[in-house]
């Protein structure tokens, strides 16, 4: 009889250790929505996902909804993955992936904004494109600063 508390205990752990896992999802195109304008995420090249530290999974049409929204966040997070033009639909995190905007390569919310998943496949686009490369730390410090380039201020 009186191991049944110290199981139940041990249940609930388990059961609480299992349900508190913080990881992605993956995006169901053309039926998520993205979290910061609400547009339908269909385009596989340019989805982005935030996972807090608490676990909230935030799924986004395109890189610069990500920044947008993550700009003006408080909150802290676990994962920051996005797709790349070269592996469509396969998650990455912002970390291992290179940042090309170029004006001829148009990303679904207007900043040209495209991950690509090696420096090697970022400078090929950048031949054929123009444009420039940004690692994550120095795309999302700059972020304001383009988002106003491209816009013509």
């Amino acid at each position: 009889m009186n191991n049944i508390p110290n199981y139940t205990v041990i249940c609930w752990l388990l059961f609480c250790s299992i349900g508190c896992t913080v990881s992605t999802e993956p995006i169901v195109y053309g039926q998520d929505g993205c979290h910061y304008c609400k547009m339908g995420i269909v385009d596989q090249r340019y989805g982005a996902e935030l996972v807090t530290d608490k676990g909230k999974i935030m799924k986004f049409d395109a890189i610069e909804c990500m920044i947008n929204h993550q700009q003006g966040s408080k909150d802290t997070f676990a994962f920051m993955v996005v797709n790349t033009l070269d592996r469509p639909a396969q998650l990455r995190s912002v970390d291992s992936t290179y940042f090309l905007i170029s004006k001829k390569l148009p990303s679904p919310m207007g900043m040209y904004l495209t991950g690509f998943s090696t420096h090697k496949l970022a400078t090929q686009a950048q031949e054929e494109y123009g444009g420039d490369i940004y690692a994550w730390d120095e795309l999302y410090e700059q972020f304001a600063t383009i988002k106003r380039y491209l816009n013509g201020e």
